[in-house]
């Protein structure tokens, strides 16, 4: 039943012109696609983005301080500095699902600058991003 429905002529061209349309259907959905996921998911990604940006470099502020002041009050604001790190997590697990619906890393870097673009300091938060020095 099967090699008989593998040997119709019309069957098999069906699959070819199905393939056929198929094909290009989808390189040109791609870009809508792709759009669309941005659209739903730019806010939250810019969201999470300030949000680890402010963790890194607070937690960063905190271990400075306790390099040149190692006091109760310095190591505890250290402490809170590391958890809210956490927010960095949230921000992985979204750029992370970004990548598995399809986004490239290119894209995934324009939504960082376009979070960045989102706030009136958004040019200074990438310039302090790239001018942390050690």
């Amino acid at each position: 039943m099967l090699l008989e429905l593998l040997l119709n002529k019309r069957f098999l061209s069906g699959i070819v012109t199905g393939c056929i349309l198929a094909i290009p259907t989808a390189w040109l959905a791609e870009p809508f696609y792709k759009g669309a996921v941005i659209s739903i998911y730019s806010d939250e990604f810019a969201r999470l983005t300030f949000q680890c940006d402010q963790a890194m470099r607070e937690h960063w502020i905190g271990k400075m301080t306790v390099a040149d002041d190692p006091s109760p009050s310095a190591i505890s604001a250290l402490k809170a500095a590391e958890i809210a790190l956490l927010d960095c997590q949230d921000y992985d697990l979204l750029q992370k699902k970004l990548l598995r619906l399809g986004l490239s890393d290119s894209e995934i870097g324009e939504l960082v600058l376009q979070a960045a673009e989102k706030k009136p300091e958004g040019l200074r938060t990438v310039i302090g991003i790239h001018e942390i020095r050690y």
